[in-house]
Parts: structure tokens; C-alpha cells; sequence
């Protein structure tokens, strides 16, 4: 239950406050295309798994 009320206040959360990860990573110089979300996957980066999203606080 906690978890499933978890994943619901993450999706909103992301969904006002998400930034496209490839400008952050362009920014840094990072040559590295995931979409809007950097998500490392085993099979296809040869790491581990990973997921993370850019939040970033909007002007008061």
C-alpha cells in the first residue's frame, strides 16, 4: 500500500516538476541519450540499473 501511494505522489510530482534530462546532460557535456528521464539499463549500457529525473523548484 505505502508503496503504491509512493509511486503516485512521484508521478505527480514529475509530472509539474520534470526537466528534460538530455538538456541537463548536455549542459554538463555529457554525450549520453536516454530521453527525457536517465534510465541506464543492464542490457544496454552495460551498468547497472539506474533511473533518475531533473526537478527543479519554479520561481515563488
Amino acid at each position: 500500500m505505502l508503496f503504491k501511494l509512493l509511486r503516485i505522489i512521484v508521478a505527480a510530482l514529475l509530472a509539474v516538476f520534470c526537466t528534460n534530462a538530455l538538456a541537463i546532460l548536455r549542459q554538463q557535456k555529457i554525450a549520453l541519450d536516454t530521453g527525457d528521464y536517465l534510465e541506464l539499463r543492464p542490457h544496454l549500457h552495460g551498468t547497472d540499473g539506474f533511473f533518475a529525473a531533473v526537478l527543479e523548484r519554479l520561481a515563488a
